[in-house]
């Protein structure tokens, strides 16, 4: 996926975001790539859990990644050229 196709012109623009300014989001300074390596937390695990019933939210954390990626339209905002 071309990063940059998710940076909406237009958007840009009506922010007033400056180059340096869009250089310092596109960049976090904490980041650190775990390449995949990270477990999914377990239901009982701390944060928003959205007011799903236990088995349908243990049914969304054991669906892979993939499932969800490829279950929704993820055209980017922007058209590549």
């Amino acid at each position: 996926i071309n990063s940059e196709a998710w940076i909406d012109p237009e958007v840009v623009g009506l922010l007033n975001i400056n180059a340096a300014e869009l250089e310092r989001y596109k960049q976090s300074s904490n980041f650190q790539d775990m390449k995949g390596t990270v477990a999914q937390p377990g239901s009982d695990a701390p944060g928003p859990h959205m007011n799903y019933p236990k088995a349908i939210y243990e049914g969304i954390l054991a669906t892979p990644d993939e499932v969800f990626l490829n279950s929704v339209p993820s055209e980017p905002p922007v058209p590549q050229i």
